[in-house]
């Protein structure tokens, strides 16, 4: 196999399913050590454990959790990619290299062991103090299309913050900016044909919008945190930088830029197939990333791992028997 055979994809906002509180978590003990690491890390920065919230037999759904509890949802997606990828290795599924997608790129960071899973919960916790001095300011609109088809739709709009966060392949672009200028950008779409769907994200992320929320986020992760950082156990790829991380580069900084920089997951995943990555892995809920995967890379296995609809451990089970038997396409 090649060197970089295996990538696991930790996946950002929208990547939350309940059976992942309950299903799996009955199944395997991953899940709830995970979240009790999360909380205890949360109290001592006093903040609430999210536990209680998502332990229950009727778990909030995601439209609730991000207008009701934005907070929680954000540590959710980050425990839910961390217990994943626990569970993964604990079944011999191991990466050989990792990439996160936005708000991932913390989960991929403790996956490949720079950070422990309480830092990266407190990492979490400071990105969501940061961002709530901008609650209900703004969101993000997806649209069918790529990269190039929605910047020269953005040039042509002329709404003033719009921007183009998150580059996801031929078929879906996302815009971010101010509420008011989603709003208007829906209405000339519609007016136009073009169908755009508003993404349950409760913020801006990815845009120029978020750049006095990036300068609270590092300050706040750098004076007001313990945070220590090791040397990267896996490489992790970052598609926002577009490379490998090294261990000279400085973190912190770099995940506060994140906020207003776009994602260009796409070019991401050609330059790890180029790579040699065959085998691409969705360590989260749902399967946005690894449907991504599949479009952009039509000879490489892309796999989700939890998805509605289909016993999470019988996805769990086929990721294992992709990888145990080594099919690796091309």
């Amino acid at each position: 196999m090649n060197p970089y055979a295996v990538c696991f994809l930790f996946p950002g906002q929208g990547a939350y399913l309940e059976e992942v509180f309950t299903v799996l978590a009955a199944r395997k003990s991953e899940v709830r050590s995970t979240f009790q690491e999360i909380d205890a890390a949360l109290q001592e920065i006093a903040e609430p454990p999210v536990s209680p919230l998502l332990f229950v037999d009727k778990p909030p759904r995601l439209d609730h959790l991000a207008g009701e509890y934005p907070d929680a949802l954000q540590v959710a997606l980050y425990g839910t990619a961390v217990a994943l990828h626990r569970i993964l290795r604990s079944e011999d599924v191991i990466p050989d290299v990792l990439a996160g997608h936005s708000l991932g790129e913390i989960a991929a960071l403790v996956a490949g062991r720079a950070f422990t899973v309480a830092d990266g919960a407190k990492i979490v916790s400071a990105r969501s103090a940061a961002l709530r001095t901008v609650a209900g300011v703004g969101g993000m609109l997806a649209l069918r299309g790529g990269a190039r088809r929605a910047s020269a739709l953005v040039d042509l709009l002329e709404v003033e913050g719009l921007t183009v966060a998150v580059e996801n392949g031929p078929q879906q672009t996302v815009l971010s900016g101010r509420t008011e200028s989603l709003h208007l950008a829906e209405v000339i779409l519609r007016d136009a044909g073009i169908k755009s769907t508003r993404l349950a994200s409760p913020y801006p992320f990815h845009s120029p919008v978020l750049l006095t929320v990036a300068e609270a986020f590092h300050h706040r992760m750098t004076t007001a945190l313990s945070i220590s950082r090791g040397p990267l156990e896996v490489p992790v790829y970052s598609p926002i930088l577009g490379r490998i991380y090294t261990d000279d580069d400085d973190l912190l900084a770099a995940l506060a830029s994140h906020l207003t920089l776009p994602v260009r997951f796409e070019a991401a995943l050609v330059d790890l197939y180029a790579h040699g990555a065959r085998v691409f892995i969705e360590s989260g809920a749902r399967s946005a990333l690894s449907g991504v995967a599949r479009t952009v890379l039509p000879d490489a296995a892309a796999l989700p791992t939890v998805v509605r609809g289909r016993p999470p451990y019988d996805s769990i089970q086929a990721v294992i028997d992709t990888v145990r038997n080594q099919i690796v396409p091309g």
